[in-house]
């Protein structure tokens, strides 16, 4: 198995699609050293991993609390969207809806991945990817559905930061393609054209 490449200030290159991971130190006195490492991954540049890693050590050094929990989102989202359903008092229909979304395209694509790893990059891929599945009549999502399952998304990680299970909430970054689920007009071709206008005219 090759080693991760390092770049000598704290970068790491990782596995076969190259993705950069970074590491920093908490204060934790569980701990013999007084200090306990949280590495972040996920990230496709190291542009993209120094950003998230100056806002980390921003929110360290401030004094905010770095979360060391493993959890994914499929670990936090479920009981996250039950609160919101309940604080919100939403109609049984909407509750159920956006339950169904949740374990049909959220979670089977990225119910695996850190809460802390799912940045907005992730999440912007994830929103782009749904403009490919189809429901249940085989048919693309409809707009609609795609911008409320990217409401659950900033539920989720707006629950996340006020928890304290992540430093900053990635949703704030993440946009519904302008092509997602646009009815595509296809054009008549000639012959049915033709046979239209002989049957309207006769």
């Amino acid at each position: 198995m090759p080693r991760p490449k390092r770049s000598g200030d704290g970068f790491q290159v990782r596995g076969k699609k190259g993705l950069v991971s970074y590491v920093v130190a908490i204060k934790d006195p569980t701990k013999k050293s007084g200090y306990r490492q949280i590495r972040y991954s996920g990230f496709t540049s190291k542009k993209e991993a120094e950003a998230h890693k100056r806002q980390t050590l921003t929110q360290r050094d401030s004094g905010v609390s770095v979360s060391t929990t493993n959890q994914t989102v499929a670990d936090f989202f479920p009981d996250c969207l039950e609160t919101h359903i309940r604080l919100k008092e939403l109609r049984p229909q909407t509750a159920e809806d956006y339950r169904h979304h949740l374990h049909t395209y959220i979670i089977p694509k990225l119910g695996t991945v850190k809460m802390k790893d799912c940045s907005a990059i992730v999440q912007n891929k994830f929103i782009n990817d749904l403009q490919e599945d189809r429901n249940k009549v085989n048919q693309p999502l409809s707009r609609s559905v795609v911008e409320k399952i990217t409401y659950i998304l900033k539920i989720g990680f707006r629950g996340a930061k006020v928890s304290g299970v992540i430093i900053f909430d990635p949703s704030k970054e993440i946009s519904i393609p302008r092509s997602s689920n646009k009815k595509i007009a296809k054009e008549i071709p000639p012959q049915t054209l033709r046979t239209i206008r002989q049957e309207w005219w006769l």
